[in-house]
């Protein structure tokens, strides 16, 4: 009898080491919580790649427009150079032709002079 009185005793000990089981409510905030932070933490990331793909669309932006700038340019100075090409065109022909205006009179000065030295003679 000493023996079941001990071990009856015992097992009063060992229920009362054990902790109480858990309230449902209290389970159910934890997990209310979890579910919270969770989804706390996804906004964060959902944040975070959106500023990183911001961050991306705007340095490719600046490099279009940086080659959109550089091509402009080039074209700019192509257009430039055609233009200082066609005035310099401009001009020599406008001198070939005045030479060519020079030399007929030339020649008809020399022709009068020597109609006129035939007529005297």
């Amino acid at each position: 009898m000493r023996s079941r009185l001990i071990g009856s005793v015992k097992g009063l000990f060992r229920k009362k080491a054990q902790p109480p089981p858990p309230d449902p409510k209290v389970l159910a905030m934890q997990a209310q919580h979890q579910l919270e932070a969770k989804a706390a933490e996804d906004e964060s990331k959902r944040k975070a790649m959106e500023f990183i793909a911001e961050q991306q669309r705007l340095r490719d932006k600046a490099a279009f427009d940086r080659q959109q700038a550089s091509e402009q340019a080039a074209f700019d100075w192509h257009l430039q150079q055609q233009k200082s090409d066609n005035e310099a065109e401009l001009k020599r022909r406008e001198a070939a032709n005045q030479m060519v205006i020079e030399r007929m009179k030339a020649d008809a000065s020399i022709e009068q002079a020597e109609k006129k030295a035939e007529v005297d003679a």
